[in-house]
């Protein structure tokens, strides 16, 4: 089941959502584009702002869309439960996974310091070797997320029916 489509810097919201019970509450509100979007943009691993953490993603979104007050949580919980509830598969967890550890990896790559320190050359020859696996981290995360695109695509298949030039995308 998809819920939200993002096209051309816009969030669509499928009927899919508009019909379960959180959502419906959001859909009879007049800011229920706002918070549509907050939804997509703070919980979905396609959105633009999923490279940030999880801290500075809902913070920029509380500066984005509520001019930094604090988004109605009353409203949003039940359907950021049930979103993330629907939505994340082991294979979407796992990806969120390995952006989180690729922000700890650019961290230590900007806090690190080789002079002055014990041993200069053992963390200089540490630190190179580290940058020299950055290609394929990168690599590795890019065949992650275009898995987890599959598994979206085929998800929206019923069991047993097959792809072919009748039913494909």
């Amino acid at each position: 089941m998809s819920l939200f489509n993002f096209k051309e810097d816009n969030v669509e919201v499928t009927i899919d959502l508009r019909l379960l019970k959180p959502f419906k509450k959001i859909n009879e509100r007049e800011d229920r584009d706002i918070l549509f979007s907050y939804i997509f943009h703070a919980y979905d691993w396609t959105s633009p702002y999923a490279t940030y953490s999880e801290e500075e993603r809902l913070e920029r979104l509380k500066q984005d869309y509520f001019n930094g007050e604090d988004p109605p949580m009353d409203v949003l919980t039940p359907a950021i439960d049930l979103y993330n509830e629907l939505l994340k598969t082991d294979t979407i967890r796992l990806l969120e996974s390995a952006r989180k550890a690729v922000r700890e990896l650019q961290d230590y790559f900007n806090k690190v310091r080789i002079v002055g320190m014990d041993k200069e050359g053992a963390e200089a020859k540490n630190l190179m070797s580290n940058l020299k696996d950055v290609g394929n981290i990168i690599k590795s995360l890019k065949q992650w997320e275009e898995e987890v695109r599959k598994e979206k695509d085929t998800s929206n298949i019923r069991k047993g029916v097959e792809i072919n030039e009748f039913n494909a995308g």
